[in-house]
């Protein structure tokens, strides 16, 4: 009787069990594909926009043997023409030299770098990555250069940098990260090693990177200095810029802006803060030069009603930025000269 009821279950049997493993395989298959098309979805990420603002300890430099000092400044406007000899013979093109450097990303965030300039060659960016940026590959090129003096003749230029990352440099002599800061005008050459480095993912195609500049052995031996030896702090943002902002130096007493609109005008300007007798606190106009650099926080100048509108005031001290204050007025003191300012609203 059994073995009749297996004659006759026989082909059910078989049908299942064939059935089962047909599901089997459309389930493996099925991961197999969702796998697939994970892999294919992660694609590597171009570095086209942001900002690397490199932020120097002035005393450091100055503690150096050849005893560093800043002496200029050329953005990516200033600089766009002119080559290394026309950047050490010119002054500097602001009223200021800025607390902190802000050189742009070629790309789309500025145009492509400049060609034929003798001394230069300013890097294209071609830096992609995929998930974690120190896997990542190429360069990203930056825009400005800066002039350094000191206990000998004449000046130096650094600028035109890139940005990239290099394993062979982890732990080297000056502890490095990985990421490395190169010059690219006058003698291309390793100038800052980047360490303590933190690294932030800010979304599926933005990370940012801050931490310390410390000198690579070959800017050491030229500067006199040592391997490794701290220089300044820098941060990296993949993010578009914002432009450069205005700047209140506690050091200095100055405040900095970089670009004021001034009807149809753009202006470079320092205030110095000055105290009377009485107590009373002002900004005196202390410089005011036409520039073509602009800003996306461009701070304005309202020629009818006398108010200075600046959205954005870092605060900074001898060791770095203090914080930041938004939406700044100031008020010109009606028949003063030179031009003074009172201080009409902080903050919202």
């Amino acid at each position: 009787m059994v073995h009749n009821l297996l004659e006759i279950l026989r082909p059910y049997l078989f049908e299942i069990i064939t059935r089962r493993n047909e599901l089997k395989l459309k389930y493996h298959l099925n991961i197999a594909m969702t796998l697939l098309m994970v892999c294919s979805t992660a694609s590597a990420e171009k570095v086209t926009t942001g900002e690397f603002v490199l932020d120097f300890d002035d005393a450091a430099l100055l503690s150096l043997p050849t005893q560093i000092v800043n002496t200029s400044w050329f953005d990516e406007t200033n600089s766009a023409d002119k080559t290394g000899t026309h950047l050490r013979s010119s002054e500097n093109p602001g009223c200021f030299i800025p607390e902190a450097y802000a050189f742009n990303v070629f790309g789309e965030t500025i145009s492509t770098p400049p060609t034929g300039l003798e001394e230069r060659v300013p890097q294209a960016s071609t830096f992609d990555y995929t998930g974690d940026p120190s896997t990542g590959t190429g360069v990203i090129g930056l825009a400005g250069i800066h002039m350094i003096g000191g206990a000998f003749a004449g000046s130096l230029s650094f600028g035109d940098y890139h940005l990239s990352y290099d394993a062979t440099r982890v732990d080297n002599g000056a502890k490095g990260s990985g990421w490395i800061l190169t010059n690219n005008v006058s003698f291309p050459a390793p100038t800052f090693d980047l360490t303590n480095v933190t690294t932030t993912i800010i979304d599926d195609t933005n990370f940012s990177l801050s931490g310390d500049v410390v000198l690579t052995a070959t800017i050491a031996g030229m500067l006199l200095g040592e391997e490794g030896y701290d220089v300044g702090n820098f941060t990296f943002t993949t993010q578009p810029s914002t432009g450069d902002i205005a700047r209140y130096s506690t050091k200095s007493k100055q405040l900095m802006i970089p670009a004021i609109k001034v009807d149809d005008k753009f202006f470079n300007i320092a205030l110095t803060r000055v105290e009377s007798e009485t107590g009373q606190i002002s900004l005196d106009l202390s410089c005011a030069k036409i520039t073509n650099s602009t800003s996306k926080t461009m701070s304005e100048y309202d020629t009818t009603s006398g108010v200075v509108t600046i959205p954005t005031v870092e605060i900074r001290d001898t060791k770095g930025s203090l914080g930041e204050i938004s939406s700044v007025q100031l008020k010109l003191v009606e028949g003063s000269n030179p031009l003074e300012f009172t201080v009409m609203k902080i903050g919202e």
